[in-house]
């Protein structure tokens, strides 16, 4: 690192401060004179990017671009000045900008100036070497009751820039009561999913896997249900990725396996037929050294067959297994737990993992189901699929049967498993109890 670089960074950092200083002091006084403000952050939404800021020179002109280009789209809008505009380049290489606006609210003409900020940013950055392109992000939050001070602002700006990155928002979005709640959710995350799941509000519910030639249900899915008091129904896609951001995923995934296993039971003392259960275990949980071991202990403590839990994990998970996943897998296999391998097609379908993972079932992911009718390739692909697992001694599961037609092309083709929405959307324990009973099959 050249002198005048260093010298840069160090400036940088030491102005931050005292800038920084001078927001808080800022925010204090807007928020004790009764008045509103405006906390703005500017950054880049791409860690690949962020190799730029690795060259101090450089990462110095691009602070000063996107520094410019603000003060002057916020002056020439008729924003008034900023009130100060906050620089700093972290020891990790992330580029922020930061700026506080005294204005009475947030209104479709501020949000359209700062969509245009982000628009102009995104078109490219001057710089002395040439024009550079850099995906830029903008969050803005508004002072209230709840956020009254510089640390809530910065924090509702991280906040919505990790929702906006999560939900693949646009580059610009403003902090507002969904990403409120978001934020609330993930802050009290472990306590709220523990205290549901002891109240019954965490819960699974099971989507049937029929065979083609008896046409009756030979397995389910266990899936994760949320209906929390405070935030209503949850989606999975809500606050799974919350989990494995906290590192909950063990105790969501110890739960799942214990319920369904309870489940499993219920069904054979109320029916005596054993239905086999699959679960969805992330690579976090199969990293673990005692993993294997915990869930043949909660097979047997059920006291069921093991033949009864399938484990389930997705395609682009199986490509970065450490040996102790492998361990993992291999003693449970041998154990007789069924390890599938989900969303089949869509992980680049690194074949040679097929020959080094102990895999017993493929699920062949929906994406290649919806156009087996119109798309003769793809009837092909499918086709070339089940053939190749069967003759790796893997049995197959088509996931996203919604018509009659696909239905009868993955029978013609010998696909041993049917699931999806023709047949039965995820149910309650008691219709598929129903189902066992009565041994219910599909329509004709």
């Amino acid at each position: 690192m050249n002198q005048m670089a260093q010298s840069q960074i160090i400036t940088a950092y030491e102005s931050s401060v005292a800038v920084e200083a001078k927001l808080l002091e800022e925010v204090d006084n807007v928020v004790r004179n009764g008045e509103a403000a405006i906390f703005g952050m500017v950054s880049i939404n791409d860690p690949q990017a962020c190799k730029w800021l690795r060259h101090p020179d450089l990462a110095w002109s691009i602070e000063e671009q996107i520094k410019h280009e603000v003060e002057a789209a916020l002056e020439m809008h008729d924003l008034g000045q900023s009130q100060d505009v906050l620089r700093w380049i972290n020891i990790t290489g992330v580029l922020e900008v930061s700026f506080l606006l005294r204005t009475a609210e947030l209104h479709s003409y501020t949000s359209q100036v700062f969509r245009i900020i982000c628009q102009r940013l995104n078109e490219g950055l001057r710089i002395d070497r040439g024009q550079i392109q850099l995906p830029i992000v903008m969050a803005t939050a508004s002072t209230d009751d709840a956020i009254c001070t510089y640390s809530d602002l910065k924090k509702a700006c991280i906040k919505t820039l990790e929702h906006s990155a999560r939900e693949k928002k646009l580059p610009y979005a403003h902090f507002n009561s969904a990403i409120q709640d978001s934020w609330e959710l993930e802050h009290n995350l472990e306590k709220n999913l523990t205290d549901d799941m002891i109240s019954g509000n965490v819960y699974l519910a099971y989507q049937p896997k029929y065979a083609p030639t008896s046409r009756e249900i030979h397995g389910v899915e266990a899936l994760i249900r949320w209906k929390s008091d405070i935030y209503g129904s949850l989606p999975p896609s809500k606050f799974v990725p919350l989990l494995e951001e906290q590192l909950l995923t063990p105790l969501l995934t110890r739960f799942v396996v214990m319920r369904a296993l309870e489940q499993a039971a219920e069904w054979y003392q109320n029916t005596r037929r054993l239905l086999p259960v699959a679960v969805n275990v992330p690579v976090v949980c199969l990293s673990c050294p005692m993993f294997a071991e915990n869930i043949l202990s909660a097979v047997k403590a059920s006291g069921l067959p093991v033949q009864v839990l399938e484990l389930e994990i997705t395609e682009s998970q199986s490509q970065d297994l450490v040996p102790v996943a492998y361990f993992n897998l291999n003693a449970l296999q041998e154990a007789g737990v069924t390890i599938a391998i989900d969303d089949f097609g869509t992980g680049f379908s690194n074949f040679s993992n097929l020959a080094k993972l102990p895999i017993d079932k493929l699920k062949i992911d929906a994406s290649f189901i919806a156009p087996l009718q119109e798309d003769k390739r793809y009837r092909h692909l499918v086709a070339g699929m089940i053939n190749m697992a069967h003759a790796l001694g893997m049995s197959v599961v088509a996931e996203g049967v919604e018509t009659a037609d696909q239905l009868r092309s993955l029978e013609e083709l010998g696909c041993d498993s049917i699931q999806g929405f023709y047949l039965s959307r995820p149910v309650s324990p008691e219709v598929i109890e129903l189902a066992l009973s009565s041994v219910q099959s599909w329509p004709e």
